[in-house]
């Protein structure tokens, strides 16, 4: 047994056989030296630290099929959240490869605009409810990437945040499927506190529709795994302070976010708050339509006046050979009594 605060190593070799050995190493080792790599984790005291340091050493070898690897336990540290004392448990697993091994990861956390799952703005309220969470998140992983994890462990979302935590799993090899997230929310509704079940039960139906499978949600995020890459996006479109305007122009909102090749999307008037509501688009290519800023220093007196001069307009943007989609119309942000038409064309990244 080592002296007390020695380090303890642990050390596994995977043995392929000679013959195979001999005939089997991928062409990038012809000519290429090992370079020496590590991989440091910070997780969950799960028995004394040299122990679990040995079954992180077994599961990465196994994971990645690497010989040569070696396992540290640097030591053990105290977390304190909500009157809670936990054990954490520092190792830093150490390999020999050609290339460094990334990890394929989960992350239940933030949204960045891509659907990549952050650290930032964790989706649990305290590290006990983040732990709470690991064991039918590790099956879920297994289940749709087809990678067994190597550990699992919670990170700060914020550090200035105190109720922010944010799951991380990480597994090795080739995933099935990835970890998507949506926030359809996020970055286009003031939405306060309003309820958005509306908009999370529709981005549900369509994640499923188009193969994904759901595994986490909450009022304001869907976590879910897709093999074929994020699909469903969510638009905000104009918004209203009357129900009657918005609603009454949901069939050409309808043709207008499902004009892109392709698009199969579903338009609602989304209530903000009791007194103002929104144009929300959720489906496939939803994001795909923008809108003609030029178009939209139109302004007008009444709502009437307005929606009887789309055709008008739309006429003669056409006749200048612009791409249009539709119009609607909505109360003006710079006229406090007027309108603006909004005029959607597509994005100009979409084929």
């Amino acid at each position: 047994m080592p002296a007390k605060g020695e380090m303890m190593r642990f050390h596994i070799s995977i043995s392929m056989g000679l013959l195979f050995a001999a005939f089997a190493v991928p062409a990038v080792s012809y000519g290429a030296a090992l370079n020496q790599y590590s991989y440091r984790v910070v997780v969950p005291a799960d028995g004394p630290c040299a122990e679990q340091a040995g079954r992180l050493v077994t599961r990465f070898a196994a994971d990645t099929s690497l010989s040569n690897v070696t396992g540290v336990c640097e030591g053990t540290r105290q977390l304190s959240n909500e009157g809670q004392s936990y054990k954490q448990n520092i190792v830093v697993i150490n390999y020999q490869s050609y290339a460094k091994e990334m990890p394929v990861q989960a992350i239940f956390g933030g949204v960045d605009d891509y659907g990549g799952p952050t650290i930032a703005n964790g989706q649990f309220p305290s590290y006990g409810a983040c732990l709470n969470a690991r064991a039918s998140q590790l099956n879920l992983f297994t289940k749709y990437t087809g990678l067994k994890a190597v550990d699992s462990h919670c990170e700060s979302g914020n550090d200035l945040i105190p109720d922010s935590w944010s799951l991380v799993i990480d597994g090795f090899g080739q995933a099935k499927a990835t970890l998507y997230g949506l926030a359809p929310l996020q970055n286009f509704v003031d939405d306060g506190d309003a309820p958005s079940s509306d908009i999370m039960k529709i981005v549900a139906e369509k994640v499923a529709k188009y193969g994904g499978h759901v595994v986490f949600s909450t009022n304001d995020y869907i976590f879910y795994y897709s093999a074929s890459g994020q699909k469903v996006s969510v638009a905000s479109g104009p918004g209203f302070t009357d129900a009657s305007e918005c609603t009454s122009q949901l069939s050409e909102a309808q043709k207008i976010f499902n004009s892109p090749k392709g698009a199969d999307v579903t338009v609602l008037c989304h209530e903000d708050n009791g007194s103002s509501y929104h144009i929300v688009a959720v489906g496939l290519y939803a994001d795909a339509t923008d809108l003609d800023v030029e178009a939209n220093t139109r302004d007008y007196a009444t709502f009437a006046e307005c929606m009887a001069d789309r055709a008008r307009v739309e006429q003669n943007l056409r006749s200048e050979g612009a791409s249009i989609y539709g119009e609607i119309c909505s109360p003006s942000v710079t006229n406090l009594t007027g309108y603006t038409m909004h005029v959607f064309e597509p994005v100009l990244s979409v084929p």
